[in-house]
């Protein structure tokens, strides 16, 4: 007669097995970084392209500041090389959300120790995202040398910055030097034009001018030229 003792250590020791067996776990070559934690990978077994998300990381959009900045750094260490994914959940776009290892450093924990990501902690993928932040966040890495970045999920949801934020879009109201002049350059060069969210939705790290930067932002085309 099995007992319920025996049962409960029967699946303990099932467990472990069941979730590898629900995990997924594929090897192929970076064929696209489409931006600081979205990734395409032709998968060497299955012969076919998969989108991968990074898990438990959020890199700035884009169209943010520092967002082409974190697409580059990323496309930098992994763009043509082989790389192996593991997970298994997807998420709503059908993107394989996973943990990404270039031999064997882990390329989630790397974008975030760089400053190229954000500990994403609504889906916290450990402690050590956490500290990887802190310490950038310390030594001023990348998105950090801005002196108050703005997360992504309220980038891309500014009705959901909490009241009290101190972030851009919190922010915005409260920038009174905008003056007349008809350009906002941010601290990376790039110029954003009056209609932009952030010619008054900024952080204050850039500068107001009437004489346009080299570089156009995307988000609002900047002098258009």
């Amino acid at each position: 007669m099995i007992t319920v003792s025996r049962l409960r250590t029967l699946w303990l020791l099932l467990l472990p097995c069941l979730l590898a067996a629900c995990a997924h776990a594929l090897q192929g070559t970076c064929t696209a970084v489409a931006d600081g934690d979205t990734i395409s990978v032709r998968d060497h077994a299955a012969a076919q392209t998969v989108k991968v998300r990074l898990n438990g990381i959020d890199a700035p959009e884009t169209a943010q500041e520092y967002g082409q900045e974190s697409k580059r750094y990323l496309a930098s260490r992994i763009l043509g090389k082989t790389v192996r994914v593991e997970g298994g959940n997807r998420d709503k776009y059908g993107r394989l959300l996973g943990t990404v290892y270039l031999g064997a450093e882990n390329m989630n924990l790397t974008m975030v120790r760089q400053g190229w990501a954000w500990d994403y902690t609504k889906y916290c993928a450990g402690p050590e995202y956490t500290a990887a932040q802190r310490q950038a966040r310390t030594a001023r890495c990348g998105l950090w040398r801005q002196q108050d970045p703005l997360p992504p999920w309220i980038f891309r949801h500014p009705d959901q910055a909490p009241a009290s934020a101190s972030s851009s879009s919190a922010a915005a109201a409260h920038r009174t030097d905008a003056g007349d002049y008809m350009y906002w350059i941010s601290n990376n060069g790039k110029t954003h034009n009056r209609s932009c969210r952030w010619f008054l939705g900024n952080s204050g790290t850039g500068r107001y001018t009437n004489t346009p930067g080299a570089v156009d932002a995307k988000c609002c085309g900047g002098a258009h030229r």
